[in-house]
């Protein structure tokens, strides 16, 4: 029996060393805590240098826009095309902006000259993620038709799909701003084109179009 009240004591007296170095330095027992369950403090955190991420891919960083990257030149140089000036479009023709991590898309784009006369611009419509190109055309004209307002749609309009030029495409009609300008999207294999030329330069784009194609 004394064993037993001896045992109690004892007991007590931890009981109450403990509760003592609680109350003197509470840390001791956080670190008993599992480190995942500890709250994560970002000192002086700014939210706005928090990336955002997105399912659809940012168009691809291109420095140095080459035509040959693009384009198979040979055939066009013997034809006394040459292709200058590349960059990355911010928009298909002058009429559809693009917004990047949203249109999965971008286009590069290339002055066509002839004997150093500026015939038009060819531009290869790039995806971001994979998909055939009758998709991408589809959704090239897509964005176009979403940029013309209603107020301009009688003189602003987009035909149907043809296939006059390549295996398939259609025109932008401009009356409004380019009534002679003449604004085709087109594809053919795995290759999607938006051109823009002068009217006046008609057959001759339609004589040189395939060679983009190869």
């Amino acid at each position: 029996m004394g064993k037993l009240i001896i045992g109690i004591f004892l007991l007590c007296v931890a009981a109450a060393v403990v509760s003592l170095e609680t109350y003197m330095n509470p840390e001791i027992f956080k670190k008993a805590v599992p480190l995942q369950q500890q709250p994560q403090i970002i000192p002086n955190a700014n939210i706005s240098s928090i990336p955002v991420t997105s399912q659809t891919a940012a168009p691809i960083a291109v420095t140095n826009v080459r035509p040959e990257d693009y384009f198979e030149i040979e055939k066009l140089v013997a034809q006394n095309i040459t292709l200058q000036e590349g960059n990355l479009s911010k928009a298909v023709f002058r009429h559809a902006e693009l917004q990047d991590y949203v249109d999965p898309f971008y286009l590069v784009t290339f002055l066509i000259k002839e004997n150093d006369k500026t015939i038009g611009t060819v531009s290869r419509i790039i995806p971001t993620e994979e998909m055939s190109a009758g998709r991408l055309l589809s959704l090239v004209r897509k964005k176009l038709f979403s940029s013309i307002s209603p107020d301009d749609s009688s003189l602003i309009t987009l035909s149907e799909s043809l296939n006059t030029r390549g295996e398939a495409n259609f025109y932008l009609n401009d009356a409004k701003n380019f009534p002679n300008m003449i604004f085709l999207v087109t594809r053919s294999g795995t290759k999607v084109l938006a051109l823009q030329f002068s009217r006046e330069y008609n057959d001759r784009v339609a004589q040189i179009l395939p060679l983009f194609f190869q």
